[in-house]
């Protein structure tokens, strides 16, 4: 079984969630992968990987409203604030989204579910 590995680099302009899909299948289009698992990983312990469909762009405003709501940024509500108002809403968050996920890869995109026009 052959094995690729590959470090991506990724900058967040901002808090919230961030559509990482091109950057992934540009990777697994260069890796030459026809079938296979794609194990994702995240070094940073207050973040998060999550897979959801982007069909609606609705979507990704809703998901970042839910998580603003379920996690928000109010120093009054936590005892740890050293880092920042978005240290512990983030530290929450990531219990429901852990740093790794998988993923089946078939060709040069993830294969995951029904996409948009858009993405195919």
């Amino acid at each position: 079984m052959a094995h690729t590995q590959h470090s991506l680099t990724i900058r967040a302009p901002k808090q919230g969630l961030l559509e990482i899909t091109n950057e992934i299948a540009r990777w697994v289009a260069h890796a030459s992968v026809t079938m296979g698992l794609l194990t994702l990983f995240l070094r940073h312990t207050s973040a998060s990987i999550l897979i959801q469909e982007n069909a609606d762009p609705d979507v990704l405003a809703d998901m970042e409203n839910f998580f603003a709501n379920l996690a928000p940024e109010d120093n009054s509500l936590y005892r740890h604030i050293a880092e920042g108002p978005d240290e512990m809403p983030a530290e929450e968050l990531q219990k429901f989204h852990p740093d790794g996920r998988h993923a089946g890869a078939f060709g040069p995109k993830t294969a995951r579910g029904r996409q948009s026009p858009s993405n195919k």
